[in-house]
């Protein structure tokens, strides 16, 4: 009886793949303390810190650029220009300036980290108008709206934002939510009318009301519509940056146009040169 011997290489060679392959790959391969290696995260201008840094960093970073925008662009809107007294007359090319800002911004970041997006840049297009569409309502009702009348509403933002929610992305929230919502709404509504600053301006109109009501409707449409398209095509935080802004800036100069600001800017700038600088800061912040 013939005995048949095969060498080690080719046992191996015979071997099924499940049981050749190795059991993790490079990727997946975890350190001796049992924790997977931390991974570059092209979402994030801050990947090297720890999560809980990056979380402060960025929460400092909106209450900071945000706060200065505001006192900015109040500042713009409302400063009295040359002997005359002017003031600024286009919201829409103040909000171009800002637009366009974000954009740049953002693709800087896609510069230096390339995420992945797989996008249709005309899908965009559906989050850029409510998104522009409430900045302008809202910038165009300070003109009309008393202060107390302005906290009011944007403290209860997050109601319609919620039941848009519902509507849209069929989501179902616990009922402590809406209770939460509603509490929180209340306070930063208290808090801001016991501030003395409440009765500067006391004149409150149903054009500025309606303009109000319409920013809140755009507002409550921006969030759920993002977060339709991320489930739908998970586009990069920075891609939804960029290409929602290039949107709403060309929507911005249509508006100029039709609007027929475009000629009223342009005698205003001939006249004013020097508020070219100051839209600087605005363009990124």
């Amino acid at each position: 009886m013939e005995t048949k011997h095969r060498s080690v290489g080719q046992d191996i060679e015979n071997k099924p793949d499940h049981i050749r392959m190795p059991p993790h790959t490079a990727a997946e391969k975890v350190h001796s303390d049992g924790e997977k290696p931390h991974k570059k995260s092209s979402d994030s201008l801050f990947w090297w810190l720890p999560k809980e840094l990056q979380l402060v960093l960025c929460t400092c970073g909106v209450y900071l650029f945000y706060l200065g925008l505001g006192g900015y662009q109040e500042k713009l809107l409302t400063a009295k220009y040359g002997p005359d007294g002017a003031t600024f007359p286009s919201v829409f090319f103040l909000l171009a300036c800002m637009c366009v800002g974000n954009a740049a911004v953002s693709f800087l970041q896609i510069l230096l980290f390339k995420p992945s997006n797989n996008c249709p840049f005309t899908n965009f297009a559906q989050i850029a108008i409510p998104y522009l569409g409430g900045m302008v309502c809202s910038y165009s009702s300070v003109a009309y709206l008393d202060f107390p009348t302005q906290v009011l509403a944007k403290s209860c933002k997050p109601i319609p934002v919620m039941f848009m929610g519902v509507f849209i992305l069929r989501r179902k929230y616990p009922l402590k939510k809406y209770f939460f919502v509603i509490l929180i709404s209340f306070g930063v509504a208290l808090f801001s009318l016991a501030n003395p600053k409440s009765k500067e301006n006391t004149t409150t109109t149903l054009e500025g009301i309606g303009l109000l009501l319409l920013s809140l409707m755009f507002d409550s449409f921006t969030g759920p519509l993002q977060e339709r398209l991320l489930a739908a095509h998970a586009p990069s935080p920075a891609h939804l940056m960029l290409h929602t802004n290039v949107w709403a800036t060309i929507f911005c100069f249509v508006g100029l146009t039709i609007s027929g600001q475009l000629p009223s800017l342009i005698n205003f700038l001939g006249t004013h040169p020097e508020v070219l600088f100051r839209f600087g800061f605005t363009l990124f912040v």
